[in-house]
């Protein structure tokens, strides 16, 4: 007859093979997204890429936003986002590192990171990026952080 040590030992071992594999799942790429919101008087197009380490683009959508609105609830993409590309109108490309805190974007200047790291919406990991666009030259894009939903 088994002792209460040798099944307990089963039971375990059940249990780990049960889970085994599952951290794996934890090590998926993560989530980013990208939301928009047109501080211009003007309806615009926006083109948004986002691209990897690897030069590799992980995200590309084309916008259009009527003056003064917000393209909230944009699509989810996985992927390390490593640099975003911002193109106002068929303006110059205005592209920064993917921001881990408020980072400001004129035509023809290297980006310039304001204060401390930010996230304006969410908790302490950043999942995304707002970008407020000013005009075809300059763009403000602030971290947004939490969870995907």
């Amino acid at each position: 007859m088994p002792s209460r040590r040798d099944y307990l030992a089963g039971l375990s071992l059940i249990w780990i093979s049960g889970v085994a594999g599952c951290t794996a799942l934890s090590d998926s790429e993560p989530l980013s997204q990208v939301e928009l919101d047109n501080n211009t008087d003007e309806d615009i197009e926006t083109l948004v890429e986002v691209t990897d380490e690897a030069d590799e683009t992980i995200f590309r959508q084309s916008f259009m936003i009527e003056a003064g609105d917000q393209e909230e609830d944009t699509e989810w993409f996985d992927g390390e986002p490593a640099r975003i590309s911002v193109v106002v109108d068929d303006a110059e490309p205005l592209t920064a590192e993917w921001p881990s805190q408020i980072t400001e974007v004129r035509a023809g200047e290297r980006p310039e990171r304001l204060g401390e790291s930010l996230c304006v919406q969410g908790g302490d990991s950043v999942t995304g990026v707002f970008v407020r666009i000013s005009s075809t030259e300059l763009v403000r894009l602030e971290p947004t952080c939490g969870d995907p939903q």
